[in-house]
Formats: C-alpha cells, sequence, structure tokens
C-alpha cells in the first residue's frame, strides 16, 4: 500500500519531501530512510522515503517485526534482517527503527536502513532529532491541512449564503405577473439563467413518447416533437448535470435546468420544484388560447347592426300604435333586410345603413313637424327614432372610416 506526506500550501509532497528524507539520511548516515504507518490485517504504509520504493514490498516480515518492536516498546531498536533491496541496487542487512513523536495521526515510525557498518548507540541521538524533525513537519502539514479545510468551509458557506440570496431574489422576479404569458415565460427564463447561473433552462411539453420545445434559453427552436433523449441530449448539449422539474399536476410539462460547470447543490435540487412552481402557471396561461376581442371595424359594425335593428322596431312600433308613416313603414323593411350585411361587415351594407338611417332621421323629425304633438307615445317614439337613427348614422360612418384604414394598412 503506498501513500504520500501531507503537503504544505504552495509545496508538493512529490517534490519536498524526497529532498528532505535525503538530507535526514545523511543526517543519521544510512543508505535508505522511510516514514512508515502499521495499519490493521498486517499492512504496512509508507508515508515518505528515500533509497527505497513507496511500495511497502521491500519491508519483509522481520523488518516489519523491528518497526512494531520499536512502537511498542517506545524507543529505537535495531537489528541484523535478510537483505532488503535498495533503489541504487545494493542490499541493506542492518535496520534501527525509532517511533516518531505523536502528532495526532496513527502512531508511525522512522525506520533507517544500511548496508554496513551495524548501527550503534551513538546512531541513536542523530535518529531521535531526525524523528523530531519530521513529527514537527507532520504536525505543520496537519495544521496547514486543517486551515484549508476551514478556508473551504467558510467559502462553501459564503457561497451558498450568496445562492441563498440569489434564489430568493429569483422567486421574488418569478412572482411578478405580467399581462402577456408569452413574454412572461421568456422573462422567467432569463431569470433562471442570469440569476441563478444556470446555462440551459428549457420548458417541454410532453405528448406521449414524444416532446417539444415550448420555450428556451438560449434559444433552441424546434417546433417538431422528437424523443424524450434526444430533445434533452439536444436542448442542454454540453451540459454537466441536468434537473427535470414537472410543471403541472400530469407531468405534461416540465422545467429543465442544466449547468456544464460545477454540479447542483441539495439546495438546488430542491429549489428547482419552487422554480416549477412558480413557472407552471405561466406556462399553463402562455399554452391557454387569448380570448378573441372585436377589432374597432367589427365593434362598429356590430353597433351599426343592432342599431339599425332598433331603428326598424321603432318604425314598426309606430305603425302598431296607429301613429306610423308610409315613408316610415317603407323603411322599416330596408333596414332590416340590409342588418345582416351590416352584421359581417360588408362596406356596402354600412353604406347603405348610413344612407337609410338619415332618412329614418329625417322621417321622423319630419313627422314632428308636420304632425305636431299626438301624445307620450309618439312622442317618444319619434324623438327615439329620430336619436336613434343619428347615432346609427354616427356608428356607420366609424365603420367605414375604420375598414378603410384597416385596407389602407394591409399590404
Amino acid at each position: 500500500m503506498t501513500g504520500a506526506m501531507p503537503e504544505a500550501r504552495g509545496a508538493r509532497a512529490d517534490d519536498l519531501w524526497p529532498r528532505r528524507m535525503a538530507a535526514l539520511a545523511q543526517l543519521v548516515r544510512s543508505d535508505a530512510l522511510a516514514v512508515v504507518v502499521p495499519l490493521p490485517r498486517g499492512r504496512i504504509l509508507v508515508l515518505a522515503a528515500h533509497g527505497v520504493p513507496l511500495t511497502p514490498e521491500w519491508l519483509h516480515r522481520e523488518a516489519a517485526a523491528v518497526v512494531a518492536r520499536a512502537l511498542g516498546e517506545g524507543q529505537a531498536v535495531g537489528a541484523a534482517v535478510p537483505p532488503i533491496a535498495l533503489a541504487d541496487g545494493r542490499a541493506a542487512t542492518m535496520v534501527l527503527a525509532l517511533p516518531i513523536p505523536r502528532t495526532g495521526q496513527p502512531a508511525s515510525a522512522l525506520i533507517a536502513l544500511r548496508t554496513a557498518p551495524p548501527f550503534s548507540p551513538p546512531d541513536a541521538g542523530p535518529m531521535a532529532r531526525a524523528a523530531d524533525l519530521v513529527a514537527a513537519e507532520m504536525r505543520s502539514a496537519s495544521r496547514m491541512q486543517e486551515l484549508e479545510r476551514k478556508a473551504i468551509e467558510v467559502e462553501e458557506q459564503v457561497r451558498q449564503a450568496e445562492d441563498d440570496r440569489r434564489f430568493a431574489l429569483a422567486l421574488y422576479e418569478l412572482s411578478r405577473k405580467g399581462d402577456d404569458a408569452a413574454v412572461e415565460l421568456e422573462r422567467a427564463l432569463a431569470v433562471c439563467t442570469d440569476l441563478l447561473r444556470i446555462d440551459y433552462c428549457a420548458v417541454l411539453v410532453i405528448d406521449g413518447d414524444r416532446v417539444r420545445v415550448r420555450a428556451s434559453r438560449p434559444a433552441y427552436a424546434s417546433d417538431i416533437a422528437s424523443p424524450s433523449d434526444e430533445i434533452i441530449d439536444r436542448v442542454a448539449a454540453g451540459a454537466r448535470e441536468a434537473i427535470i422539474a414537472p410543471l403541472d399536476d400530469d407531468r405534461s410539462a416540465v422545467l429543465v435546468l442544466a449547468r456544464r460547470t460545477r454540479p447542483f447543490s441539495d439546495a438546488e435540487v430542491d429549489g428547482a420544484a419552487l422554480l416549477a412552481a412558480e413557472i407552471g402557471p405561466i406556462v399553463a396561461r402562455a399554452a391557454a388560447p387569448a380570448p378573441r376581442t372585436l377589432a374597432r371595424p367589427e365593434r362598429f359594425a356590430v353597433a351599426t347592426t343592432v342599431l339599425v335593428i332598433v331603428q326598424a322596431a321603432v318604425l314598426a312600433g309606430a305603425v302598431t300604435y296607429g301613429i306610423g308613416t308610409v315613408p316610415g313603414l317603407v323603411l322599416a323593411v330596408p333596414l332590416v333586410l340590409v342588418a345582416g350585411g351590416t352584421a359581417r361587415g360588408g362596406r356596402g351594407p354600412s353604406l347603405l345603413a348610413l344612407v337609410l338611417s338619415a332618412l329614418t332621421f329625417a322621417e321622423r323629425t319630419s313627422a314632428q313637424l308636420v304632425y305636431g304633438p299626438r301624445g307620450d307615445m309618439a312622442f317618444a317614439l319619434e324623438t327615439g327614432g329620430a336619436l336613434l337613427a343619428l347615432a346609427a348614422i354616427v356608428a356607420s360612418a366609424l365603420a367605414l372610416r375604420a375598414r378603410r384604414r384597416g385596407a389602407r394598412r394591409s399590404p
């Protein structure tokens, strides 16, 4: 089993530690030097080494027993062992192991190897100093790793706070409803990509096993239904990760959020449902057919039709009450007939309605002048008929004018 010493900021373990171990090997006058950690089930982890590989195969059973004895007794232990192949091709038969002062990590040992001469008691002093230096380096690296870990935690907290702020702002923007659902849907997707830093955002409409892009950002023009796996791959091409959230209860439309760089956090995955809850009603309104409103020429045509019919009714009422005139009776018939044409908005019927209304106005006015007062009912029918005729004149004139302007604007 292999390993590497912890590295301090700005330094590489595979660069600094080999040089340190080489210098320490000169200090203890050894041909090879290694920092080892015994592990459960007889395994050995080589943290750093000079003159021997980082793989633990060179540390045979006899040498491992010397390391275990040194750690058990808490002091330096030397012994002659079967040959251990060194990196320079020689073989070491002398080992000296010494526990490294505890650094808060698992117990470790410094083991020195020589081809000759054997280790002696005076070698324990330089070996102890080397072990102290290794312990100091390991403590320094551990503290640096702890500081880096805390710095990463603080950075993560700051990033999460910023993500939360952006998400709250996105929900606020999505809650602002507009009149045009299509424009509002485009704005909602822009909120997702710009505020939440999402690379791809799309609304997909599902019809069986086929999917159509309802709206997307960046824009993806596709009115042709495609298989679901194909359309998502196309819309979110190059994405590292994607979230799919249903926009309605029957899952006939979904919101797709995808990102090329960093993955989505758990909070972002949970927040996708809140985004879908805001965007879903917008999609429903955008898909619903807009209520038909009458254009200005049509409105004037309808008004003209109503006024023409009422005029005919007034003229017929005057005859019924015995106060009608022959011209009024004659005008009532064409007024009824022309009403069908004015309802369709034709230019000819509108023009004819204008003429007939003018004649009706003249007939009702002249009836008052010629016959004089003939009771309240006669006054009401004659005055009302005159006012209705005047309103019909105005309505039919406006209908003709609006139609003429519409024809002029048409290509």
